[in-house]
């Protein structure tokens, strides 16, 4: 009689040690997979980050005295202005903020732009806004020689002509005290030409 009470009760107790070792596996798996970062969220995570065309922007950070020569037209007399610019790193690192003060056809000029790489498109972005309107004007493109050559393009609808315009930008770093801007529109026959220089000279003391 012994022997047949004692064979169920370790039957029993064997189950239970088998299911607790097993849920204590289940519970070690559960734990694990709670520590690891979805592969989602962790691809996210890395296009998040800044890295080496974010440090090229970071060249242009610094406050910056401009001299800015425009065209109106092809062969036209060129007229010239200065200014200056305020470039600070936002946003850990991420964008370039240019706060710009200067004139332009005689009246004030104030101006605001974004400049960023976007990781996932793998180009970089801008955005421009000033006082001289309410448009916006977009644009992207790509970098060369190490960073040192950022050409841009975008198109904007004019608010006169209601037509849809091309614009195109080409930056160049100089040096670490200077950088210069060239801009290129297209005349009414779809030519391309120079329509503005702006030659940034790191303001001294800054």
């Amino acid at each position: 009689m012994k022997r047949k009470t004692i064979l169920p009760v370790l039957l029993v107790a064997g189950l239970v040690a088998l299911s607790a070792a097993a849920f204590a596996g289940e519970h070690k798996k559960a734990e694990k997979k709670a520590g690891e970062m979805d592969p989602e969220m962790a691809k996210y995570m890395k296009l998040s980050q800044p890295g080496d065309h974010h440090a090229h922007l970071a060249r242009l950070a610094g406050t910056w005295d401009t001299k800015v020569t425009t065209w109106e037209a092809p062969g036209a007399a060129p007229q010239t202005s200065a200014g200056k610019a305020k470039n600070t790193m936002a946003l850990g690192g991420r964008f370039l903020r240019v706060d710009y003060r200067g004139s332009f056809m005689g009246q004030e000029f104030e101006g605001m732009g974004l400049s960023g790489y976007d990781n996932g498109k793998k180009q970089h972005t801008d955005l421009w806004v000033d006082n001289m309107g309410t448009l916006m004007y977009p644009s992207k493109g790509s970098c060369s020689e190490g960073g040192k050559v950022l050409e841009l393009a975008g198109q904007y609808d004019d608010p006169i002509s209601g037509q849809t315009k091309t614009m195109k930008s080409v930056t160049r770093i100089v040096s670490d005290d200077r950088f210069v801007t060239k801009f290129y529109t297209k005349d009414s026959g779809g030519k391309e030409f120079q329509n503005m220089e702006i030659v940034y000279t790191r303001s001294k003391g800054a």
